[in-house]
């Protein structure tokens, strides 16, 4: 629910420019997908699509980029356990094995 909850912050941020450049325009359209709130209101543990968000943003040059990638940068660190649940995913899934510290299998 944090990401349907904040996804409109980095849609504020991404409405200020034009859609000049692809990366911009691609962001702009998947952050106004019909479906994306539904989506991540579903989904409880980091999933592809907000990784899509995170590399489509990476993309974007210049001063622009660095805006919108300093925005989600702020929006990630208010979610205290993302890259917590990001690791126990990763755990859960085989991606990796190794349990962090202070966590027991």
């Amino acid at each position: 629910m944090y990401y349907a909850n904040n996804i409109d912050a980095v849609k504020d941020v991404l409405d200020q420019f034009d859609e000049d450049a692809r990366a911009i325009k691609e962001a702009k359209e998947l952050v106004t997908s019909q479906t994306l709130k539904a989506d991540l209101s579903r989904h409880t543990w980091p999933d592809p699509l907000m990784e899509k968000v995170r590399h489509k943003l990476g993309e974007i040059p210049g001063r622009i980029g660095e805006e919108l990638k300093t925005k989600l940068c702020s929006v990630m660190q208010r979610n205290l356990m993302y890259y917590r649940i990001k690791t126990i995913s990763s755990v859960l899934s085989g991606t990796t094995s190794t349990i962090p510290e202070g966590m027991s299998p």
